[in-house]
């Protein structure tokens, strides 16, 4: 928490710190918050105490197919600006550190695995490399993962938390379609080749924006209609055909639309650092000691922490 006083009472007897939260509200609220957390988690923490930082592969750069420009996205610069302050902080303090970056969360409550899940029902998966990486990670890895800190298995450093080893697509698809059952079809779609960066191409964007916007928006449309008027007649013949090709575009794609390929972000290709002593993921996706049991109503809130008494009464 970044309240001092909540940290302390939660932080002092720890021998293990985990940070999996993220501050919320604008930019610079975020900042400050992720400042905050891991202060606290540092200053009030055991002296001997070891500190667990969940990160994110989006620091590395990330691209989709066919891009020509890689970018940091907001929430991987944030990442990244915690981990370097984290690893200042915990130098100054001499506590062992463990910066883990994960992939795409997989496993029970994941967003991901349930896009995952109704592709596969409806018969709808499209893959573009199903031999690719997917750079996923299953919550039984994260668990391992703590274990095996907490037991003093591993150095403190920065780590790539993935599968181990590491799944393909086809392998994530092929898990998923068998917890629920359905048999997996797969529509495999070439892989968009990448794109060029034309810098001519720029000069005519204003237009192409222009026309975009026109076709989106009656009222845009009829002050453009106003303005070509008075424009030259190369511009209105430039204009003309830039709307025509662009409607028949949208026509045959909705005539027959392609198959689109799940989306998901990849990230450049780094040499991944791994934890030394992870066991592989499908025999922790087995083991009945890493899966969660049903919610019981009187184990929900531990009893050593504020407000648990509300937490049973109601």
């Amino acid at each position: 928490p970044a309240d001092p006083a909540q940290a302390a009472a939660l932080f002092g007897d720890c021998d293990v710190v985990v940070h999996s939260a993220l501050a919320s509200g604008s930019p610079w609220q975020i900042r400050a918050g992720e400042r905050s957390l891991i202060t606290n988690c540092l200053r009030y923490s055991k002296a001997n105490a070891r500190i667990i930082y969940f990160s994110t592969m989006s620091v590395y750069c990330a691209y989709q197919p066919g891009d020509w420009l890689r970018w940091r996205g907001a929430y991987g610069k944030t990442k990244l600006r915690s981990e370097r302050l984290l690893r200042t902080a915990s130098k100054r303090q001499g506590k062992e550190t463990y910066i883990l970056r994960l992939g795409h969360v997989c496993g029970p409550l994941q967003n991901i695995v349930r896009e995952i899940r109704q592709s596969i029902r409806r018969g709808e998966v499209v893959l573009t490399s199903p031999e690719g990486p997917s750079h996923t990670v299953y919550t039984c890895t994260i668990a391992d993962a703590v274990l095996k800190i907490a037991a003093g298995k591993e150095r403190p450093g920065t780590y790539d938390l993935l599968n181990w080893p590491e799944w393909t697509w086809s392998e994530v698809y092929a898990y998923e379609a068998q917890q629920c059952g359905v048999p997996l079809r797969v529509t495999f779609v070439p892989q968009q080749a990448p794109r060029r960066f034309r810098p001519l191409r720029l000069l005519g964007a204003p237009l192409r924006g222009v026309v975009r916007a026109a076709r989106n928006n009656e009222r845009v449309k009829q002050m453009i209609l106003t303005l070509l008027a008075h424009a030259p007649r190369a511009l209105n013949d430039r204009a003309q055909a830039t709307w025509y090709r662009n409607r028949a575009q949208a026509e045959i794609r909705a005539l027959c639309p392609p198959p689109t390929p799940s989306r998901g972000i990849d990230w450049a290709d780094e040499a991944k650092v791994y934890l030394a002593h992870l066991a592989p993921t499908r025999d922790l996706l087995n083991d009945p000691a890493f899966r969660i049991p049903p919610r019981r109503p009187e184990s929900a809130w531990p009893a050593d922490l504020p407000h648990a008494a509300c937490e049973r009464e109601g």
